[in-house]
């Protein structure tokens, strides 16, 4: 996909000549098919439950017959877009019945549901965004395809719409057009299928499961990848003298009793069967995974973990490893995608630090301070790479939100404050005079196991520990 000589000669040539062409049956298409959306939503009664949007009984009567436009209208986008020919292949051994599930993977492109309409005529459902509601013409097409809209970030809205799947599953209580499920949840590059998600295993009913392959010699046009990203790459897909996709459509997999029950095995079982006919692996990541790594590719971050391990370890959701991600890429001034020793001191000092009691005195003895910071960055600096990626940066948030472990939490205390090594601390050390205020405790050297015991129910032991550690650092290298 990257710019050759024959890519910027072919552009040239073809955006002068058959560009324009295109782009005119594309206006003329999108066109006919928002005046059909009009008129088939006109009056058209939705459901909304709990922020989840979708048609409860399927189009009948003149409504039913103008959703073959859009077949056309689809056919008409994709030929604009370079797709002279798709290939489909059915391996089913019944073809004139589908379930009315159909799970697709891998989600490759938006072109992806234009793809299913015309393998499926007339059209297809899907489950998508709300996001796509708001839209006013998309909106529009998107509810006359009687599709189910979900708020992704709403757990009731999540639940609205499984229940839906739910009712959509079961011919005897949909008989419009099947449903389209991308089980993945967003668009990957295609290399491995990661997990799927389970609304369109939980009914327990038959599926139709169909396999999408994009093959291409000089340009990928699927949604992943530096060329997707530049706003050249419509034009570069336009451009093309045409592109493929190859729509396989397997077996129908009809659950055993075990599969009903057990939604995830259900799901493992159409997955590793799906994975096999595209000869890809599968792997472990979640939709959450690629969600993240899509945010952080954009600043350049590396993601080198599983954000499922990650909230369990940390007691973290998935909102606020987004946070701290946008947090990351602020910091990260020079965008390498890590944070250097200033970027870390200056967030520490501006950060957890800030509301430090000894803040002044920092400050006076910023030489002191400083080391000691550099001391705190070796020690966060797990790898010793030099720098802290951002999966030692969620380690540094958690252990100063208290989301870490307890245990772990007291040892970096322990630490921070038996500067010579020891192994103990002495009774006067400042840090514990509030701790050994409210106790009996009466012994001179405190060991680790004491200092637990010390610490039980403070919940701001480590922030002191930083602040009296760096206030002591600090004064045992005062400013020359």
């Amino acid at each position: 996909s990257h710019w050759t000589c024959y890519e910027v000669v072919k552009l040239f040539v073809l955006g002068l000549t058959l560009l324009p062409i295109r782009a005119c049956v594309l206006v003329l298409a999108l066109q006919v098919a928002c005046i059909t959306a009009l008129v088939i939503t006109c009056r058209l009664e939705v459901a909304h439950d709990r922020g989840c949007l979708y048609l409860d009984r399927p189009f009948t009567g003149w409504r039913s017959r103008w959703i073959w436009i859009f077949r056309f209208c689809g056919r008409a986008i994709l030929w604009s877009m370079g797709f002279w020919r798709i290939k489909i292949t059915d391996n089913r051994s019944n073809t004139t019945t589908c379930p009315n599930m159909i799970v697709v993977a891998p989600h490759l492109s938006f072109v992806d549901i234009f793809m299913l309409c015309w393998a499926f005529p007339p059209i297809v459902c899907a489950v998508g965004d709300g996001v796509m509601i708001k839209y006013p013409i998309l909106g529009r097409i998107a509810l006359a395809c009687q599709g189910i809209f979900v708020d992704i970030k709403s757990k009731d809205s999540r639940r609205a719409c499984k229940e839906a799947m739910a009712t959509r599953a079961d011919p005897n209580l949909w008989r419009g057009p099947p449903t389209v499920v991308f089980p993945e949840g967003r668009i990957t590059n295609g290399r491995r299928l990661i997990q799927y998600k389970l609304g369109a295993f939980l009914p327990g009913k038959p599926i139709q499961p169909v396999v999408l392959r994009y093959p291409h010699k000089f340009f990928n046009i699927t949604g992943q990848g530096p060329a997707s990203r530049s706003k050249a790459w419509p034009f570069r897909m336009m451009t093309q003298f045409y592109n493929s996709c190859e729509v396989e459509l397997l077996e129908v997999y009809r659950p055993n009793e075990a599969e009903t029950q057990n939604p995830e095995m259900f799901a493992t079982s159409v997955r590793t069967l799906m994975a096999n006919r595209l000869q890809v692996q599968t792997t472990e990541h979640t939709y959450e995974d690629a969600a993240l790594f899509r945010q952080a590719a954009r600043g350049r971050v590396y993601t080198d973990f599983e954000v499922q391990a990650v909230e369990d370890m940390f007691l973290l959701n998935f909102d606020t490893i987004q946070a701290w991600l946008k947090d990351f890429q602020k910091l990260d001034s020079n965008h390498n995608g890590r944070i250097d020793r200033r970027e870390f001191r200056k967030w520490l000092r501006d950060g957890p630090l800030k509301n430090s009691s000894r803040r002044r005195k920092h400050q006076r003895c910023c030489d002191g301070g400083k080391k000691f910071l550099d001391h705190l960055f070796c020690i966060f600096d797990t790898d010793h790479s030099g720098y802290i990626e951002f999966r030692e940066f969620i380690q540094v948030l958690a252990l100063f939100s208290g989301r870490c472990p307890r245990e772990t939490q007291l040892k970096l205390s322990f630490f921070l404050l038996d500067k010579e090594g020891k192994g103990v601390l002495h009774r006067d050390t400042p840090c514990l005079q509030d701790l050994l205020r409210e106790s009996s405790f009466t012994a001179q050297w405190i060991n680790f196991d004491d200092f637990c015991m010390l610490a039980e129910g403070n919940t701001d032991v480590l922030v002191m520990a930083v602040d009296e550690s760096s206030f002591k650092f600090a004064s045992a290298h005062p400013r020359c």
